[in-house]
């Protein structure tokens, strides 16, 4: 019984700096010159509070996966938007390739 509580505690304890380790690396991608670095503090002390307050690992892991995925969907949405804004009039062949279209060849 101890024995798979230690590990289990090991195994929580590499699960939750993985995910730390992952969301600096995130951060760092999305935050130009580290203006990451007021959500990374953030993140510390809410993991370093339920650590004190004695809730249990899985809480930890929980909101440390909900603040990754939170990071990767906005890294994905500015990508998008980036890709799809307007970049003011296109010809009906740019819009077409956008789409994944092609127009038929003028013979003339």
């Amino acid at each position: 019984y101890i024995c798979s509580r230690v590990r289990r505690t090991l195994d929580d304890m590499t699960t939750t700096v993985h995910l730390c380790r992952r969301i600096l690396r995130e951060l760092k991608e999305a935050a130009p010159e580290g203006h990451g670095g007021t959500t990374w503090r953030y993140i510390c002390s809410r993991v370093r509070e339920s650590k004190s307050a004695g809730q249990d690992s899985t809480e930890d892991i929980r909101i440390l996966k909900a603040y990754l995925h939170y990071i990767e969907s906005c890294g994905a949405h500015k990508a998008l938007l980036e890709l799809y804004q307007g970049k003011g009039e296109r010809s009906i062949a740019q819009a077409a390739n956008m789409v994944g279209l092609a127009l038929p060849r003028n013979p003339f």
